[in-house]
């Protein structure tokens, strides 16, 4: 108990002055004690009996009472402890109220305290993925759309290609892709997410750059001629985008409608007729980073390598390069021996391929977009997988062509 220096303590006997210095809230304990003292004294001179001593307890208290001088720390004098232990609030006690005092109520809702599936305050909402009054799990597949929560049924809305009462089937044209593990389209091949470091300087990254992507699919051969003529037919590749007359090597001038020419890469393409190309098919351009990204990737990683098929120099079972048949080839014709580990054709040579990436600012109409892979013209050193060329978004130059991401 600290002593309160303002406090006026009488001095009025041994028994008195030990009585002034209790805390009044226990007065009942200090009379029993006293009154014991009292009769242990008999036959002293200043002897005082139960009755003086009740009388000097009302006494004290009174005071007490009507001063504030009891010899209690006051909270008004020393800022610690309220005389008045009754209230709460005054003395600083921790109060009760588990809201004030930070104590976890068991019905507030904490995620541990509520059913499985079920979540809220009250616990009477369903976890994502949960639905109808008891939240079960939705038994969809893990890439679809469940309509989940209170008072839906958890049936299964199957994203594009998927089917199945689970969304668990490929529908027709998709193939399942065990690295990914997803439902893919005929012709793509799936890249998995993952990380690579950036190899070279562009605008967008610095050699040394860790380059994180997610999930996608990318075509596994060039757009072919045939493939193009059908969004020609459809009238969605508008012939001022890919078409030049001029030039016999355009597999398009050249196309006589035998079909000779289908299964080569669409090329004399200009960037436009490539991103119309690859949104009417619900795709789009790949950009610079997906590009080099996959053309190594064996899924587990992506390889540092010179080419698709690794650092051996290319040769003629390898890719179609420095003009030796002097056009294109049809894909596929340097397969297996020059395809990436995961099966993409003629990312080496054949034709350069538009990506949606601007290698620099520019203020033209017509910007410059990157292009990657290479042509049947390009030598050794301009196939590599970071190399490429900028070329305006307006040209239909003949080694152009494209491959979209799905």
């Amino acid at each position: 108990m600290h002593k309160n220096p303002n406090a006026n303590i009488r001095e009025s006997g041994s028994s008195r002055n030990t009585f002034q210095k209790i805390y009044s809230g226990a007065l009942p304990v200090v009379l029993a004690s006293l009154l014991m003292a009292a009769f242990a004294c008999g036959g002293k001179d200043d002897e005082e009996t139960p009755e003086t001593v009740m009388d000097a307890g009302q006494e004290v208290a009174a005071d007490a009472s009507e001063t504030g001088d009891s010899g209690i720390i006051e909270n008004n004098d020393a800022g610690i402890v309220e005389e008045d232990a009754g209230n709460d609030h005054d003395a600083g006690i921790v109060e009760e109220d588990a809201g004030d005092s930070g104590i976890e109520d068991t019905d507030s809702g904490i995620p541990g305290d509520c059913p499985p599936g079920f979540t809220g305050d009250s616990c009477d909402e369903c976890l994502p993925g949960y639905y109808g009054e008891e939240c079960k799990k939705c038994e969809c597949n893990k890439y679809n759309i469940c309509h989940d929560g209170i008072g839906h049924d958890g049936s299964c809305e199957c994203v594009t290609g998927y089917t199945g009462t689970k969304c668990g089937e490929c529908v027709d044209g998709y193939h399942w892709e065990e690295i990914i593990e997803k439902c893919v389209p005929n012709g793509y091949v799936g890249i998995p997410a993952g990380q690579f470091t950036w190899t070279h300087h562009t605008r967008q990254h610095a050699v040394g750059d860790i380059v994180s992507l997610d999930t996608f699919n990318l075509k596994k051969t060039p757009v072919t001629l045939g493939e193009f003529k059908a969004c020609v037919a459809a009238g969605a590749c508008k012939a001022e985008n890919y078409q030049n007359s001029t030039n016999y090597i355009c597999n398009a001038t050249r196309d006589t409608g035998n079909g000779t020419y289908d299964n080569h890469p669409m090329n004399c393409l200009k960037w436009y007729g490539a991103k119309e190309y690859c949104e009417w098919v619900g795709g789009r351009l790949p950009a610079e980073d997906e590009w080099e990204y996959a053309a190594t990737h064996n899924g587990t990683e992506h390889l540092v390598t010179a080419y698709p098929w690794g650092d051996d120099e290319p040769d003629e079972t390898r890719a179609n390069f420095k003009n030796k048949v002097g056009a294109t080839t049809a894909v596929g014709r340097y397969s297996p021996a020059g395809d990436s580990p995961l099966g993409l054709v003629d990312m080496a040579g054949n034709v350069y391929e538009w990506t949606s990436t601007l290698p620099y600012n520019s203020t033209a109409d017509h910007p410059p977009y990157q292009r990657k892979g290479g042509a049947f013209y390009s030598g050794a050193d301009q196939i590599v997988i970071s190399g490429g060329d900028a070329l305006a978004a307006d040209s239909s130059e003949y080694s152009a062509g494209v491959r979209c991401v799905k």
